[in-house]
């Protein structure tokens, strides 16, 4: 009698650990050399994305405000072998950005933690100019060299 009892009491153990929801380990998204550059009002974006689930696509999102990243400030990203792109453009310059990445797949959207950024500082442009040669009362030979564009 005490073997049944014992024998019923393992096998409502078991019923009872298999109604609990099984383990799932979380999804990661690891952003890879990534490359900003900053040219006055645009941040060109390179970087490589590794992840545990099937990446169907990767968005970024870009605000002055970490708590405005979302959708009416996302852009999708062009796959070119295993790197990803974006050119932002129409930023103001001299600014702080927080970027983010959304990495898209088949069950969820996969978030990174956001990073700030600032765009460039306009420059004004360096030009050089060269002293006037064969200047007559109608014509002159003029030149200049353009060494930045600001």
């Amino acid at each position: 009698m005490k073997k049944i009892h014992i024998y019923l009491l393992a096998l409502l153990g078991l019923l009872v650990s298999c109604d609990k929801d099984p383990i799932v380990s979380p999804s990661y998204v690891l952003v890879e050399n990534e490359q900003v550059s900053a040219t006055g009002s645009s941040l060109s974006i390179r970087c490589n994305i590794k992840s545990d689930v099937n990446i169907k696509e990767v968005d970024i999102e870009c605000a002055t405000h970490e708590y405005d990243l979302g959708y009416d400030n996302r852009q999708a990203m062009i796959k070119s072998g295993s790197s990803y792109t974006v050119k932002l453009t129409g930023l103001n310059e001299n600014t702080d950005y927080y970027i983010r990445y959304r990495v898209r797949s088949d069950g969820s959207d996969i978030y990174t933690e956001a990073k700030k950024y600032r765009t460039a500082k306009k420059t004004s442009p360096i030009v050089t100019t060269l002293d006037p040669t064969n200047v007559t009362c109608t014509t002159a030979t003029l030149g200049g060299n353009v060494t930045s564009d600001g």
